[in-house]
């Protein structure tokens, strides 16, 4: 995948490159299972018919805070990985922050997969590690609620589905995960956000979920650079302050952002379902669940609102 790293790097501005290395028709033949637009007009030249700007790693790390800095040495930018989490739960260095351009096997919740068109998506994972074994409940549900108050700045209508999925009018935008490691005395973790772009070029095996989009709903759309700085940034001040604060500071604001509130629903654990109405989450993130005159708590599952 470096080569191919290489090769789109220098096709990214959409002028026509010359290449005599015999290997490229390899690599060419992994864009167009990819659904790039890389047409060769003559032999040994090759232009990207609609190439995305990409993210630029050197201005990433310049739009962030000394305090960000001072805690990572650099950003990088992967144009191909299998997922950014798994990355860097491979590293021995720490902490880390890393981006990809296009994942083959992003992770999402219970295991699922995370699909993004090439260059449609922010695909980020930060590598963090505390030095006390704080318990990281709801830490995820934090990092959903400093986003969507981030992208509603931005003017986008973002509601989030227990436990850290963004929706914007019931389509899924964004969606979080969290990989945790225990090391000695510190705990390693790795947390994973893919967020849709501009999905308009997404392939058919994509758009069939009908996710959302940010360019669907905003107006003014910020760079996939801008953007990218600044949810590394919220994610950063979350990760370094709920040790010391947990969930508490966000429960306000996630009962203006809660999209399952008074709703009924479904908690699928395993093979059992579990049907009430939704009341919100507790201090410790778990949802809160009316069934009769019964509140019921639950930690994890997979949820849905049934009619």
């Amino acid at each position: 995948m470096l080569y191919l790293q290489n090769i789109l790097q220098q096709l990214a501005d959409g002028n026509i490159h010359h290449f005599s290395d015999e290997s490229l028709s390899f690599s060419l033949n992994q864009c167009h299972d990819l659904g790039l637009s890389i047409v060769s007009p003559a032999i040994g030249q090759y232009q990207w018919l609609k190439p995305f700007p990409p993210l630029d790693a050197a201005r990433l790390y310049s739009l962030c805070s000394d305090g960000l800095q001072e805690f990572f040495a650099s950003i990088q930018v992967m144009t191909v990985l299998d997922s950014s989490n798994r990355y860097l739960l491979e590293q021995v260095n720490e902490p880390q922050i890393c981006l990809a351009e296009y994942q083959t096997d992003g992770r999402g919740q219970h295991g699922r997969t995370w699909l993004a068109p090439w260059g449609g998506s922010i695909c980020l994972s930060i590598r963090y590690h505390w030095d006390t074994m704080t318990s990281a409940a709801g830490l995820t549900l934090a990092v959903a609620v400093a986003i969507a108050n981030l992208l509603r700045e931005w003017g986008a209508p973002v509601s989030i589905k227990w436990p850290n999925d963004l929706y914007v009018n019931h389509a899924k935008l964004a969606g979080l995960l969290l990989d945790i490691r225990h090391l000695k005395q510190k705990q390693i973790l790795v947390l994973g956000l893919g967020l849709n772009y501009d999905l308009t070029q997404a392939p058919i095996t994509l758009t069939q979920y009908a996710p959302a989009d940010l360019k669907s709903v905003l107006s003014h759309l910020p760079s996939r650079t801008i953007l990218a700085a600044q949810l590394i940034e919220t994610c950063f001040r979350v990760l370094s302050s709920f040790p010391y604060t947990g969930l508490s500071p966000y429960l306000a604001d996630w009962a203006k952002c809660d999209a399952l509130f008074e709703k009924n629903i479904a908690v699928q654990i395993g093979q059992q379902t579990h049907y009430g109405i939704a009341q919100g989450i507790t201090e410790q993130g778990a949802l809160r669940v009316r069934t009769g005159a019964t509140i019921r708590h639950y930690s994890c599952g997979s949820v849905r609102q049934v009619v």
